[in-house]
């Protein structure tokens, strides 16, 4: 909607007056924002578009309406926290942006929030690939955690172009938290000193929240350049396109920190970064958007020229860190906690097999891995109530964890022969709670037989309880599954299933699972 229509459109004129008290820092206009409103302005909204722009699971969303929508049940609530607040600025500030873009005081602001530690020189040349953005208003946020060179007098070209802020070493994750504290913009879109921002890559990233008004999170492509060699070598561009992003999320690194950028309330509404990890704390972050289940869209173009260093993180050993294997199983705890991610249990269970994981887990826990092996065995133990929250039995995911477990021993990728091994433990946890698993029930058929939304690799679980379903009287569909599952402990193949169809009819169906397990643990099916 072109702003010329403004003054002769009562209704676009009432809207973009309500949305000015609502965007405001410490406005409100709420009670003026209502379903009447929003009804009489749905026709002047525009429809929403596909963007070829936009890669991965999703290239267009809900357009305008959505804000409009969202609005209302945020300005029915009287009281609201610190990041709901900021969520009602946010969708006032994209609305009326999209109902007025020609106003270059409605566009939203978006805050590049770089942290840096002893890079002054690289600094700069990040800031300036800021300031070289195309577009327009801008936030560059420097959080200096804590460096021993001068970065004040790095910046002091850039004038008031550039904000600092200064604090104790803390490292990355506690910079970031520091500076999304601090941050004024209704995006973040990150950077880290050692990398430059292509020159569109902000713009690029607003126009995909705009086809998608929905989306959580926004990630373009990063293409590495590798400063050690002479001249730097620069690599091959590594697409990245997710088609299951919630999968990528938790099982992958899913993309780089410079490429990303996300609406600032969404990150309030988050966990911070989790400080106590030198290494893995943006996959940490990642993997916990996942369980939360957002929404992610891609963009096809370049966002982050990614420079590697001699000292950067990224490239320097620390072998007696083990921030990585901490995470790993952080992340298997969430896991477990969070059914809509169960699908990707093998798959994660894939993890523990690289060597940076291996060193830390083929010998007794550390002091901090031993505690969190701890939740991970409270959590078995919860999910293993029949009154559990989400009503659904973990004998699935865990026949599926502890197949995977078991392939991976043959192999020698899941090496423990060391009795007090992580490894070990790991194991026998999953093994145990296989046992105190909850019966299958059939609201655990219905899960599993449903049609994901999103792509899954790994789809064997689904395969099995679709034959089950397929082959089998329907009031046996419980007590064959859990027969199989809890006497085999993996996912038997489908001719399992075949075979106590067949012996249902003579033997009944408990009695018939169990013959069909025995004849897989002798055959070695």
């Amino acid at each position: 909607m072109n702003d010329a229509a403004a003054p002769t459109n009562p209704t676009l004129a009432k809207a973009l007056r309500i949305l000015a008290g609502l965007a405001a820092e410490d406005g409100d206009a709420g009670a003026d924002w209502t379903d009447a409103l929003v009804s009489e302005l749905s026709p002047i909204l525009p429809p929403p578009v596909r963007s070829d722009a936009l890669i991965g699971a999703y290239t267009t969303g809900p357009g305008l309406r959505w804000h409009a929508d969202q609005l209302i049940s945020l300005c029915r609530t009287k009281a609201l926290a610190p990041a709901e607040r900021a969520r009602r600025r946010y969708h006032a500030r994209l609305l009326r942006h999209g109902l007025a873009p020609d106003r270059a005081e409605f566009r939203p602001l978006v805050t590049v929030l770089l942290p840096v530690y002893n890079r002054a020189g690289l600094l700069v040349e990040a800031v300036q690939s800021c300031i070289d953005q195309s577009w327009r208003p801008i936030e560059i946020l420097v959080v200096d955690d804590g460096s021993t060179d001068d970065v004040p007098a790095a910046l002091r070209r850039f004038g008031d172009q550039v904000r600092l802020i200064r604090k104790g070493n803390g490292g990355d994750a506690s910079a970031r938290n520091f500076g999304l504290a601090a941050a004024q913009g209704d995006f973040i879109h990150f950077l880290d000193s050692d990398d430059l921002l292509a020159p569109d890559a902000v713009a690029n990233a607003v126009a995909a929240f705009t086809a998608v008004a929905d989306a959580d999170l926004c990630h373009g492509q990063g293409q590495w350049i590798d400063m050690r060699s002479t001249p730097p070598q620069t690599k091959p561009l590594h697409f990245r396109e997710h088609a299951n992003p919630i999968r990528a999320l938790i099982v992958e690194f899913a993309f780089t920190v410079p490429t990303v950028m996300m609406p600032h309330w969404r990150m309030l509404a988050m966990p911070p970064f989790e400080e106590d990890l030198r290494r893995s704390s943006d996959w940490r972050y990642w993997q916990r958007l996942g369980f939360a289940n957002i929404k992610v869209v891609g963009i096809r173009s370049l966002a982050a020229h990614l420079r590697r260093f001699e000292h950067s993180l990224q490239a320097t050993p620390h072998p007696e860190d083990d921030s990585h294997a901490l995470a790993m199983l952080r992340g298997l705890r969430d896991l477990l906690q969070h059914p809509h991610t169960w699908p990707y249990a093998a798959e994660y269970a894939n993890l523990f097999t690289s060597p940076r994981i291996q060193r830390w887990f083929e010998k007794a826990p550390s002091a901090r891995l031993a505690p969190m092996l701890g939740e991970i065995a409270a959590t078995l133990q919860a999910g293993s109530a029949t009154n559990n929250p989400h009503g659904l039995s973990m004998l699935p995911v865990l026949a599926a964890l502890n197949g995977r477990i078991d392939r991976m021993r043959q192999r020698r990728h899941w090496p423990d022969d060391d009795p007090a091994s992580a490894y070990r433990a790991l194991a026998a946890l999953v093994t145990q709670a296989i046992g105190g698993a909850a019966p299958i029930s059939d609201r655990d058929i219905a899960f599993w037989t449903a049609e994901p939304a999103l792509p899954l690799r790994y789809r064997a679980l689904h395969r099995f309880f679709a034959a089950i379903q397929r082959r089998c009287a329907p009031a046996s569909l419980g007590i064959i599954s859990d027969t199989l599952l809890r006497k085999l402990g993996n996912v038997p193949q489908r001719r399992i299933v075949r075979l106590a169809a067949r012996m249902q009819p003579i033997l009944g169906a408990r009695l018939a699972a169990l013959a069909a397990a025995a004849w897989r643990r002798r055959k070695g099916a």
